[in-house]
């Protein structure tokens, strides 16, 4: 009985769970097909990309040969830190649980962008990246 009860509560887990993930989805598909001239411009994604981002990121480069590694957890389609990968500041793993979904969106629109997300949760951050990796 109480397996039936738990495989119940995983089963209502992952309707809500869907029910979220599904307006996710909506507002990203109509973002994605309203805009796509904008998204592949780097000057756009320049302008989304945090200054204060930038300072860090040089400060933390200072006295470092090998390139720095960032996890962005929660990416959604479009990074706002895309503008580093096109200025070369850093290497950046996305992660979404949506990820397939927006890439798959992403395709459908004939858009390209230099933050693809990997499937992804951030509660289980170690396992999808490696403990050398964080």
């Amino acid at each position: 009985m109480r397996r039936h009860a738990l495989r119940f509560l995983d089963l209502i887990a992952r309707v809500l769970e869907r029910r979220d993930y599904a307006e996710e989805i909506v507002f990203w598909k109509e973002i994605l097909a309203s805009c796509p001239e904008t998204i592949a411009d780097p000057h756009y994604r320049a302008e989304a990309f945090p200054k204060y981002l930038r300072l860090c990121i040089d400060e933390l480069k200072e006295g470092r040969e090998r390139q720095l590694k960032l996890v962005e957890i929660g990416s959604g389609p479009l990074s706002i830190l895309a503008s580093g990968i096109d200025q070369g500041l850093f290497d950046i793993t996305a992660i979404d649980p949506l990820a397939q979904v927006y890439n798959k969106l992403m395709r459908q629109n004939g858009l390209s962008y230099p933050v693809k997300p990997v499937r992804g949760f951030g509660e289980k951050l170690l396992s999808l990246l490696g403990e050398g990796e964080c």
